[in-house]
């Protein structure tokens, strides 16, 4: 019986040819993203079988033009890709499996292979021959990326006739619960009840798990799960580590001055989402594009992408020209401050569709509209 893949679902990938790999205790190897974090670039290899780590969830994603791609639940800005850069070492360029910003090489298909077992393909019309493969026997490490290597995953061109490797996939978590119908858009302001656990203690104790929202924030009222809570959390963890290359401790670093929410003390509503680490740490951008606007004074660096503009605020040290390119994940823009309008050492994110250099803009009242853009499926 064909497998059906659930979008959003997250799923760890047993390599049947490691299955029974001595050493492993019974458990195989897996598809493995190397470190203890996906990181950008970083070598995809097998692994002793863990359900528990990060670095072998994986999420099936459909996008709406029916591209699909496997993108890594520690980092969604991230999927299964084919590194097609320079190497000097024969069997790694255009062969060896990493991990990058999604693109036309980490297109996948799935193809049934019966038994509870699937082919992975490239879709990409260039690379469409290419199967996913391993060698297996024993884990893969991140410097060995020939399709020669020990424990190393590959893309591999196969002929008819031969014999092609195969994936088990076990499903980890089921996709997050939809965020509710959009129906009417609310006209007054939106209570959101159930919310995360140790962020909005500044509140008096019983709306402590309570937060009002802009009536065009896209939030409704109801419960934070209802509101589809479980994928803002993962998207904004996801995000936090691209900026601050770690995970947060605590929601309290990542889940507070969410976008639309009533600024505490303040009858205006945040225009962004806020994240903190501590004064002075490296802010990473979490978005390419070219850097059209700074503000010194303010902290702001402006970056657009060709379709949206992105607002990084209160930053000291910046550390970008004007007209400079920029690489998610790779570029500094500065350090977390607290320069402009900001109550304690932070990052503010807002982002404006289409191209937006005349400087960040301040909240808004309730009957008035909201001019930035939702950031959860952006970020």
């Amino acid at each position: 019986m064909a497998i059906t893949y659930e979008n959003g679902a997250t799923y760890r990938f047993l390599s049947r040819e490691a299955e029974n790999d001595a050493g492993t205790n019974g458990k195989g190897r897996s598809l493995n993203v190397y470190g203890t974090q996906p990181t950008s670039l970083a070598n995809v290899c097998l692994y002793t079988s863990d359900d528990n780590d990060i670095c072998q969830q994986w999420v099936y994603v459909e996008e709406a033009n029916g591209e699909k791609y496997l993108k890594c639940k520690g980092n969604m800005n991230l999927a299964l890709d084919l590194y097609t850069g320079s190497s000097s070492i024969g069997g790694v360029k255009d062969f060896n499996a990493h991990v990058f910003a999604p693109s036309e090489t980490s297109c996948i298909e799935v193809e049934d292979a019966g038994g509870g077992y699937v082919y992975i393909r490239l879709s990409d019309d260039l690379y469409r021959n290419k199967y996913l493969a391993a060698n297996a026997g024993v884990n893969g490490t991140n410097s060995g990326k020939s399709f020669n290597s020990n424990g190393n995953v590959y893309f591999t061109d196969l002929n008819e006739g031969d014999p092609l490797p195969a994936w088990k996939p076990i499903l980890l978590a089921a996709p997050p619960d939809p965020k509710p119908p959009v129906g009417p858009e609310p006209t007054e302001e939106v209570t959101v009840t159930n919310m995360p656990a140790n962020v909005y203690g500044q509140k008096p104790d019983e709306e402590k798990d309570t937060e009002y929202f802009h009536p065009k924030s896209g939030m409704r009222n109801g419960t934070w799960s209802a509101n589809g809570g479980a994928d803002i959390e993962q998207k904004m963890r996801n995000y936090y580590y691209t900026v601050y290359k770690t995970n947060p401790v605590s929601n309290s670093q990542y889940l507070y001055n969410l976008y639309g929410a009533k600024l505490t003390g303040y009858s205006t509503y945040h225009l962004g989402v806020d994240i903190c680490h501590g004064q002075g740490s490296p802010i990473y951008s979490a978005h390419s594009g070219e850097v059209i606007y700074i503000n010194v004074e303010k902290g702001q660096v402006a970056i657009y992408d060709g379709t949206y503009t992105y607002y990084y605020l209160h930053m000291t040290d910046i550390n970008v020209s004007m007209n400079e390119t920029v690489t998610a994940g790779v570029t500094n823009l500065g350090k977390e401050g607290d320069r402009g309008w900001a109550n304690g050492f932070h990052v503010h994110l807002e982002i404006f569709r289409g191209k937006h250099a005349t400087g960040a803009v301040n909240p808004v009242l309730v009957n008035q509209d909201i001019p930035t853009v939702c950031p959860y499926n952006l970020i």
